[in-house]
């Protein structure tokens, strides 16, 4: 038998709630966790380069989870008003932070199935994420997200949804 952490409660949520909208503000989750193989190196960089160009006062970001580099993004929360840490979150607890975030980040450089881009979707949110194995068959570039292969795509996609919200 394989126990499952019942990811399914986030599902089962997504059907009976709403996303919510601010105005003038995109909002960017990241859900994984905090290591090196699953990007937080380049979050941390896409957190930087976006807060230092134009798009800094349009855009908030989300981070939820746990690991080596917790230390790192909360250096970003007290150097950011516009980045908010979460830590680990139970799976009853995703559903609300979802779906007050309207688009999915994903910066993780080795996937086999991202559960987490299914949870995403339940919410109605677009996903980002690199053009690899597990995301890419997921993302349908264009489609219900969008696959970009470096660091500096990363940051044009994201300002281009950030520009053009609606």
């Amino acid at each position: 038998v394989v126990k499952n952490n019942d990811s399914g409660q986030v599902f089962r949520q997504a059907q009976n709630t709403e996303r919510s909208r601010s105005a003038g503000m995109t909002r960017v989750l990241w859900v994984g966790r905090l290591t090196k193989e699953k990007g937080i190196d380049d979050l941390i960089r896409l957190i930087i380069l976006l807060n230092s160009s134009g798009v800094a006062k349009k855009v908030s970001w989300s981070i939820v989870g746990g690991g080596e580099f917790e230390g790192e993004i909360k250096k970003l929360v007290q150097k950011y008003k516009n980045v908010n840490y979460f830590g680990f979150v139970k799976n009853r607890e995703l559903a609300n932070i979802y779906k007050q975030n309207d688009i999915f980040l994903s910066t993780s450089k080795w996937e086999s199935f991202p559960y987490t881009f299914l949870e995403a979707q339940s919410f109605g949110l677009p996903i980002i994420s690199y053009n690899i194995h597990g995301c890419n068959e997921i993302v349908k570039d264009g489609v219900n997200g969008y696959l970009v292969s470096s660091l500096v795509k990363f940051k044009k996609k994201l300002i281009y949804l950030i520009e053009n919200r609606n």
